[in-house]
């Protein structure tokens, strides 16, 4: 993809300046799991605060192609977000074949899809629904999917709340789901 370069090199800054402050102020320990870089990976996370995708980079020196709601790629900040993160944007609710065709241009450069299945973070801290077609999704990419999971981060950051409480936060890899696994599995 265009500027992949760049974003890995923007991500690498990034990380290493924030990786230290969420550590410290934060509380948040990231288990640090080695992707070979000649194989694509889709990372399946548990969506629980809006600054998830800082938690879950903290753990891959790989850069990672989120796929994200599309009004946060005309928002606010959606230039600088394009220009510098290119998530991939999916239209809410329905299947979105331009979100399909960018995600399979990530899986053929070998790149790291990350994906929130849920799509959404709730108010009480329980995963919402996910969607069967998920699974479909997941099998056309042909790639390793690793489940991601954060713990700690909706108790200390709730999304109704206006303060952060105290306590530890963890994000770590918990399993490893090869494509002829992915195969077998029923929606």
């Amino acid at each position: 993809m265009k500027g992949d370069r760049r974003r890995q090199f923007v991500w690498s800054l990034l990380r290493f300046f924030l990786y230290l402050p969420f550590r410290i102020f934060l509380g948040f320990k990231a288990k640090v799991y080695k992707l070979d870089k000649k194989k694509p990976y889709v990372i399946l996370i548990n969506h629980v605060a809006q600054i998830d995708p800082i938690y879950v980079a903290m753990s891959f020196k790989r850069y990672i192609n989120y796929v994200c709601f599309a009004g946060v790629c005309y928002g606010k900040y959606g230039k600088i977000l394009n220009r510098y993160f290119a998530p991939i944007p999916k239209t809410k609710g329905k299947t979105d074949m331009m979100c399909i065709r960018e995600s399979l241009k990530v899986m053929k450069k070998n790149g790291v899809l990350g994906l929130f299945p849920s799509g959404d973070c709730t108010f009480s801290g329980v995963e919402s629904y996910i969607d069967p077609s998920v699974v479909k999704f997941l099998r056309m990419m042909k790639a390793e999917v690793l489940l991601y999971r954060t713990e700690g981060v909706y108790g200390k950051s709730p999304r109704w709340a206006r303060k952060r409480t105290k306590g530890k936060m963890y994000g770590s890899v918990k399993r490893v789901i090869t494509v002829d696994e992915m195969n077998k599995m029923t929606d």
